[in-house]
């Protein structure tokens, strides 16, 4: 792979951010050159529309693949300068540059966000409202079906509505959904997912065994579109990112891990650390007697070894044949 290339692609998240933020600095505005408030509305409303603000417009690649603060701030540097250098300003030095640019990115998309919806023109307004109020009746559906099952298992006298209730959710995918899943179990693999060359490996082994099912499946052809989701934590979906990467120059679809899109980060560890976070605000020893406290249901259902310690009651799933 071409070298400069390489390091194109690999170029740290902090000498980006760095180097947007002199960019930004650079601009011939000040708080004193600010005309009005009206001035800062005009440059917001003139990206506060549906689909028009990068914030509107994203797909499952871009959520994994899209370097989105940069391209944010980028907007803003083009639209919305004034606004720009007016919280760069207000933030101030103290923190870094990383931090600087994710807290103005995020201060912007949650200020659009919330003006979208009242500067739409009448179309995309009805368009808007049509689309919440079904997505509403496809959550209030699915609720009654969930309900009527949970009612059918527990209260025997509406054991008449069995016959009756759906058992499977009204939704586009309902044949696909309806049927069984099947599950590969991948090899174990003894590789250190902080590693770039590990993770390059490991990617590899799933493009490997990707080529091979389909291949003896006789469906060879049906690789030049797939495209198979992998996920991991924070940490290692950046590191199978950058693996990817690494291999960008490759001269192969299978080569380049192509058919491994979108890296998605699985939320495993954040719920261990809320449910963490949980135990130690509200599960107090000296509350046994406090009816309907963690504390007292412990004792209630005699658990004298649930102590609070999350992390440490996670067991590894063996798969027996």
């Amino acid at each position: 792979m071409n070298i400069q290339f390489q390091t194109k692609l690999l170029k740290p998240a902090k000498k980006v951010a760095e180097d947007f933020i002199k960019e930004a600095v650079s601009i011939n505005t000040s708080i004193n050159s600010y005309n009005s408030h009206d001035s800062l509305d005009k440059q917001l409303l003139s990206v506060c529309k549906l689909g028009k603000s990068v914030l509107f417009k994203s797909s499952a690649k871009d959520l994994s693949e899209r370097n989105w603060f940069l391209d944010i701030g980028r907007e803003m540097l083009q639209h919305c300068p004034e606004f720009l250098s007016l919280l760069l300003s207000a933030i101030g030095d103290k923190i870094t540059a990383e931090s600087k640019l994710a807290t103005v990115c995020t201060i912007y998309d949650i200020i659009q966000t919330t003006r979208t919806v009242l500067y739409v023109d009448e179309a995309e307004k009805q368009h808007f409202f049509w689309r919440a109020q079904r997505r509403r009746c496809l959550i209030q559906n699915a609720l009654k079906v969930i309900l009527s099952r949970v009612i059918v298992n527990y209260c025997e006298s509406f054991n008449w509505m069995k016959p009756i209730i759906p058992k499977h959710i009204q939704h586009p995918l309902q044949e696909v959904m309806s049927q069984k899943s099947s599950i590969h179990w991948l090899p174990i693999m003894l590789k250190n997912e902080a590693k770039y060359a590990d993770c390059v490996q490991i990617m590899a082994s799933y493009e490997d065994h990707l080529s091979t099912w389909y291949r003896k499946a006789g469906r060879g052809g049906d690789l030049d579109n797939l495209q198979v989701p992998v996920g991991g934590d924070q940490l290692t979906r950046v590191r199978l990112q950058g693996a990817k990467s690494l291999r960008a120059g490759a001269f192969t679809a299978e080569d380049r891990l192509e058919h491994l899109t979108p890296i998605v980060v699985e939320m495993f560890h954040t719920l261990q650390d809320f449910l963490e976070k949980m135990y130690k605000r509200f599960f107090k020893t000296d509350s046994g007697r406090d009816k309907g406290t963690l504390y007292s249901l412990k004792l209630l259902i005699q658990r004298s070894n649930v102590n609070g310690k999350v992390k440490s009651r996670f067991e590894v799933f063996i798969h027996h044949k």
